[in-house]
């Protein structure tokens, strides 16, 4: 610390009232006010940035009885205060340049991981006045800094230290790899083998808790199509699965529990197979619990309608794509559009506003927000809207529009439209007894040789 802070522990306990006990709890600090002015960051970024990594609450005020000093008081539960109090110490510590991460400390230990970052790289990775560092952690939630790990560690010889949970950790360190890898190629990835040099190994890792990393390896001609504009793409499959992913090099990384690791890989190989099959893929949305199917009719401009639904993906974190798996896609044809993303309400919300897109209404990205407040949103009028084919997502239990969706809920008409064919949304008839025979959650078209690893 430095030599004019003082540290005060003035751990106070209190209760009654219903209130959590560990919440009343509070360490208190001492600093200058130059370091509290530090300590706090732009706009209270670095203080927000410190309670979100230890759960902690911090307020800063000036001290009654020294008017040179201020007061941080940490409020949470022991553990936490102690995770605060040594990232609070470490940050004061970097206009000097000199910290020392003990990876041995028990405070600590489970909630840091270290990242080698070669000095050709380390400009790179910092960014113009720390700005993509600080980008990182704002996307993140993290805490990350150079520093020493070991005590006679060379000047030159930093490492990228990251503070946080395992999950966020992981995201932090694939972003700086990827970082690392732009500059220094090689310096992470085997490209002969398509694949990482080392295995991905910090603290939280190998607890068989579920979760873990795969690698999905693309092809040069697959990288710049997985990677999109600006990077839309990963980032829209990252967000519709639940999944982190990050590319380093040509290694797509999916880190997360089975089940989002199942979706991300599933979502990338569609995307790889819609890239061969001008758009389209081959998916059964009745083997599937994260669809929500869109019908379009055979009038309707598909390359238009399908400009517009990449806004809806940016707009509602969905992947959105025409399905051919009971058709083939036909000019002037009905065609079908699955929205898929692990949030439910952001299913209904993408469908909502592709069906208005749909509907020819040029409202549609507005105003995503305030429609709830007395406006129509997105769901237009009710029954005088209807079409006389049935709902498919009703069938399948998974409609929540109720009288104001514009397919039909009338059982008889799903029935009659089940027994006469599948020109309509009704011909394909899904039922609960369907989608158990095929499982519910069972992935299928990993016809490219690249099943799931698992």
């Amino acid at each position: 610390f430095f030599s004019s802070s003082t540290w005060l522990f003035a751990s106070r306990g209190g209760g009654g009232g219903g209130v959590d006990v560990a919440l009343l709890e509070k360490d208190e600090l001492e600093i200058g006010k130059k370091e509290a002015g530090f300590l706090i960051g732009e706009r209270g970024f670095t203080k927000r940035k410190v309670q979100k990594v230890s759960n902690t609450r911090i307020e800063i005020a000036d001290s009654t009885t020294n008017p040179e000093t201020s007061i941080v008081c940490i409020r949470g539960t022991e553990t936490n205060r102690a995770k605060a109090r040594r990232y609070v110490a470490w940050v004061l510590r970097q206009p000097e340049g000199k910290i020392f991460c003990d990876l041995g400390d028990d405070v600590v230990r489970e909630n840091v991981s270290v990242v080698d970052v070669p000095p050709e790289a380390m400009a790179f990775v910092v960014g113009a006045k720390g700005r993509t560092l600080r980008n990182v952690e704002e996307e993140y939630g993290t805490l990350m800094f150079f520093g020493h790990t070991e005590k006679d560690q060379p000047e030159t010889s930093e490492k990228l230290i990251i503070c946080g949970d395992r999950e966020n950790r992981r995201g932090a360190e694939l972003k700086v790899m990827s970082s690392v890898e732009t500059k220094v190629e090689g310096y992470f990835v085997d490209y002969e083998k398509n694949e990482l040099k080392q295995q991905l190994m910090q603290p939280g890792d190998g607890l068989k808790d579920g979760f873990s990393y795969d690698q999905f390896p693309f092809t040069e001609e697959e990288f710049s199509y997985a990677v999109g504009k600006f990077g839309k793409v990963r980032r829209k499959l990252a967000k519709a699965s639940g999944c982190i992913m990050e590319y380093v090099g040509r290694v797509a990384i999916m880190a997360g529990n089975k089940e989002q690791r199942a979706r991300c890989w599933d979502y990338t190989n569609w995307l790889m197979k819609q890239r061969r099959n001008n758009g389209t893929c081959s998916v059964d949305p009745s083997a599937r619990n994260d669809c929500e199917i869109c019908d379009v009719p055979g009038s309707i401009d598909l390359p238009r309608l399908q400009g517009n639904c990449h806004k809806v993906e940016e707009a509602t974190g969905t992947f959105i794509f025409t399905t051919d798996f009971e058709k083939p896609v036909v000019e002037g044809e009905d065609k079908t559009l699955l929205i898929c993303s692990h949030d439910a309400s952001a299913r209904r919300k993408a469908r909502r506003m592709v069906e208005d897109l749909i509907d020819g209404r040029r409202d549609v990205f507005q105003d995503t927000r305030g429609r709830g407040r007395g406006g129509r949103g997105y769901i237009r009028g009710g029954s005088a809207s209807q079409h006389n084919e049935a709902c498919r997502n009703f069938q399948m239990g998974r409609c929540s529009r109720g009288n104001q969706c514009k397919y039909s809920h009338d059982v008889s008409a799903a029935s009659t439209h089940a027994s006469g064919g599948g020109a309509h949304r009704g011909g394909r008839g899904y039922d609960e007894t369907h989608r158990n025979r095929h499982g519910a959650t069972h992935t299928n078209g990993n016809t490219n040789g690249r099943g799931r690893p698992y």
